[in-house]
């Protein structure tokens, strides 16, 4: 069973095309909402920082090439864990992780940045969201950074 969602909400849309929107803004908490379309860049909305990221793929026509652009740029800008959801999540995932190794010139990056990426095909929306907000910290990494990307 296919469940889709409707997340209209009121973003802004930056000169980027990227739509960034704070869902949740606290001390130890932050829950961003960013739309990407499939040639767009990704652009953190907590630069600087590392997050756990919730990639959520509606777009069944994602290039290899645009979805290593994404990846790519995930893991430049912080991304330390990323739930992947949609189509091809899994795809996604090994993406996340060529996108960890290809980080370092000698594709051995220091393990204080390692990577987690998982993908939930044909699990409960509800049991993804609990992983995303609830399970994705491990050894020294306990993210207060939580985005939210929907592809498409």
């Amino acid at each position: 069973m296919t469940t889709h969602i409707s997340l209209a909400c009121p973003v802004h849309n930056t000169a980027k095309q990227e739509s960034i929107k704070p869902l949740v803004l606290q001390e130890n908490l932050r829950v961003w909402l960013t739309k990407i379309q499939q040639s767009d860049p990704f652009n953190s909305p907590c630069p600087g920082e590392e997050f756990a990221a919730l990639i959520v793929v509606y777009d069944s026509q994602v290039s290899h090439d645009n979805r290593s652009a994404i990846t790519d740029a995930l893991i430049k800008q912080g991304c330390r864990y990323g739930v992947c959801l949609g189509y091809d999540c899994s795809g996604w995932d090994d993406s996340l992780d060529w996108s960890y190794i290809f980080s370092d010139p000698d594709f051995s990056p220091p393990n204080d940045r390692f990577v987690m990426s998982t993908w939930h095909e044909d699990e409960p929306l509800e049991d993804t969201i609990f992983h995303f907000l609830k399970c994705t910290k491990f050894d020294a990494f306990v993210p207060r950074n939580f985005v939210v990307s929907i592809i498409g």
